[in-house]
């Protein structure tokens, strides 16, 4: 791999998870003197001390792969960081264990660069969100993890509700399949559920603003529906 092609290649990783702030001094070379390209300038020290700002805690890097002509002579590392750290994008609290992935290549070296793996999913938080009825919006709500938790979470409060329900209750039989079978495989029902919240012309008006009960609206109403697509009828 050329010194330019991985440049270009750390360029595009990185630019989503960046301030692009006054931190970083223009770069001359191949992408002019007028650009900001934090991913050249950064050290595995800068991206771990980055981190370490950004979350409480962060733990001591592990390798997972040593550096070899096969991949690019980069080691690959992976922290931990603490479930009250702070995400990238907006600096709000993230309630989850993060496990993140980085690549140093020529480590040790002059031209030492460090760069995270990938566009790693660190805005779990996210009540900022906006959105639009446009495919951009959609994707939006359906790729926020935030969102797609409240969605989990409309489901377990609807297997409760259907399990206390009255015998009478139109399709009981087949609510109380549901209700079963979505507690014993939450994580494949929230993300077809969460598809059909995520194109809702409400949820996509009020983006992460969103109040619980317009998307427990939807998951409710979705019972039969998602009963039938999973065979259950």
């Amino acid at each position: 791999m050329t010194r330019r092609l991985a440049n270009g290649i750390l360029y595009r990783l990185f630019t989503d998870l960046t301030d692009h702030g006054s931190a970083f001094a223009p770069q001359s070379g191949s992408y002019g003197a007028t650009r900001k390209e934090p991913c050249m300038a950064w050290k595995k020290a800068d991206l771990l001390a980055y981190l370490t700002g950004k979350f409480s805690k962060v733990s001591a890097p592990i390798i997972l792969e040593a550096a070899s002509p096969a991949n690019g002579n980069s080691n690959r590392y992976q922290v931990n960081v603490a479930a009250l750290g702070t995400n990238v994008d907006q600096s709000q609290f993230v309630g989850n264990n993060l496990n993140l992935n980085f690549l140093v290549y020529d480590e040790g070296l002059a031209g030492e660069v460090a760069v995270m793996e990938g566009n790693e999913a660190l805005n779990y938080v996210n009540r900022d969100l906006t959105s639009a009825d446009t495919l951009d919006g959609v994707a939006k709500i359906n790729y926020s993890m935030d969102m797609k938790k409240r969605t989990a979470a409309a489901i377990i409060k609807a297997t409760q509700a259907v399990r206390w329900e009255a015998v009478g209750t139109p399709n009981h039989a087949l609510r109380i399949a549901w209700s079963k079978a979505a507690l014993l495989n939450l994580e494949n029902y929230t993300t077809v559920c969460h598809a059909l919240v995520s194109n809702d012309v409400a949820i996509l008006a009020a983006g992460g603003a969103a109040g619980d009960a317009q998307i427990q609206n939807i998951v409710n109403g979705s019972i039969e529906y998602l009963a039938g697509l999973f065979g259950l009828s």
